[in-house]
């Protein structure tokens, strides 16, 4: 079984509802690292804490948030113009350093740095991460996805059809 590690928790932010939304994901291991009570200032710049401790993902979709739990973020992502009738692809994002040293050939290692063109202000972050991707699955409509340690949760929330699915 799968138990998070409490240092290694993650903290999302969004901009939703503007278009496109930026989608924040931080690891809170930099907030424990800190040492605020021996004269530091409160405010830190993003430039000495942000590129690093964080990855910002561009989403125009807003169909689904990400869900977290612990090190762990899922994405459902709309398949390629050609497979579109096939569903959504569900994309997990491990943020722990553990699943980094033994993906062990599971999934794709992602260290390269990514930015994101806002407006003429280039925003990059690195944190690393082991990206995963399922097979296309019928997500139905609008809905509300979550997990935890064993189960993917789906709450469709449609007016033709209200259904919960777990995988």
């Amino acid at each position: 079984m799968w138990t998070p590690d409490p240092a290694h928790r993650l903290l999302y932010l969004s901009t939703f509802p503007t278009s496109p939304a930026l989608r924040f994901v931080i690891s809170t291991s930099i907030f424990f690292q800190l040492d605020l009570f021996e004269g530091m200032a409160m405010e830190i710049p993003w430039k000495h804490w942000g590129p690093s401790n964080s990855r910002v993902f561009l989403d125009d979709t807003h169909i689904y948030g990400m869900a977290i739990h612990g090190s762990r973020v899922f994405v459902p992502k709309m398949g390629t113009p050609d497979d579109y009738h096939k569903g959504h692809i569900l994309e997990l994002m491990d943020f722990s350093p553990l699943a980094m040293k033994h993906h062990q050939g599971l999934g794709r290692v992602v260290r390269e740095p990514s930015t994101i063109d806002l407006e003429g202000e280039l925003i990059t972050t690195s944190l690393p991460y082991v990206e995963v991707l399922t097979k296309y699955c019928d997500l139905g409509g609008r809905g509300w996805l979550w997990f935890d340690e064993d189960k993917i949760y789906i709450l469709n929330d449609t007016k033709e059809n209200v259904g919960f699915s777990l995988y």
